[in-house]
């Protein structure tokens, strides 16, 4: 990205900076203005006047710089969504060569613009070229029906390759499939070999998975303080589900 492009964050705070400037220069207007109308009212001074004007400037001033501001911020933010589109095409160029990686990043683009039919395909395209975490997109678009019809028994496949080639993501939700019985004889050990394989690599749903499983001792045996630091691993990683759990387990003073 070039250097003259600003990210989410700057582009926060130059929103924040112009908020400020608003109500700072509001309010410098707004006593400037009651200054200026009590004095001329009420026969006050002349230096009441003036005093009032010198508030309207600081504030017109504000709102000068507002608009400086402003003009600004939407110039890099233009900039930057044209460099994005450069980038896109770029990485289209290179998908529709057989770039797996670059079919990949394709897909996420259309998957942020919610258009879950093409980012079906290009995921798709990724994976025959077995790409793990298209692997894995594959699977999920399958199980939720994004972009394609669903198939619970595609989704296991496209989950059980991808777990094949090390994406841990895979692991947590074969570990549902088994635990559930979604379209595979539920097995709570299988869930939990599962589980803890994706946990073992810090994935979060993992974690969550297979704390809940050695609480209850559901396919493994059963472990309290292990599956607090399990689920504690997941709260710390914004799992609302693994906070609520700890916090009924230890009468919220989990310090979530």
């Amino acid at each position: 990205m070039p250097n003259n492009l600003i990210s989410d964050e700057e582009v926060y705070y130059f929103k924040k900076r112009i908020s400020y400037r608003i109500k700072t220069g509001g309010g410098f207007f707004a006593v400037g203005l009651i200054v200026v109308i009590l004095n001329i009212a009420l026969a006050g001074t002349v230096t009441g006047v003036v005093v009032g004007v010198v508030f309207l400037v600081i504030g017109a001033a504000f709102f000068i710089s507002i608009l400086s501001l402003k003009s600004k911020t939407e110039r890099l933010v233009v900039s930057r969504s044209e460099s994005n589109k450069s980038e896109f095409d770029q990485n289209l160029q290179l998908a529709q060569g057989g770039d797996p990686d670059a079919q990949l990043k394709v897909a996420l683009s259309y998957e942020d613009d919610q258009d879950f039919i093409q980012a079906f395909k290009w995921f798709f395209k990724s994976a025959e070229q077995g790409n793990a975490r298209s692997l894995f997109e594959v699977g999920f678009a399958y199980q939720n029906g994004r972009g394609i019809e669903k198939d619970p028994a595609k989704a296991f496949e496209f989950y059980s390759i991808a777990s094949d080639q090390g994406y841990h993501a895979a692991d947590n939700w074969l570990g549902v499939f088994y635990r559930d019985g979604l379209h595979v004889k539920q097995d709570d050990l299988k869930a939990c070999e599962y589980f803890k394989a994706a946990a073992e690599k810090n994935n979060i749903g993992g974690c969550l998975n297979y704390g809940l499983a050695l609480l209850e001792g559901r396919g493994c045996d059963p472990d309290r303080a292990k599956a607090i630091e399990y689920l504690t691993i997941a709260a710390r990683n914004n799992s609302q589900a693994a906070r609520s759990k700890l916090n009924e387990l230890l009468g919220g003073k989990s310090g979530f």
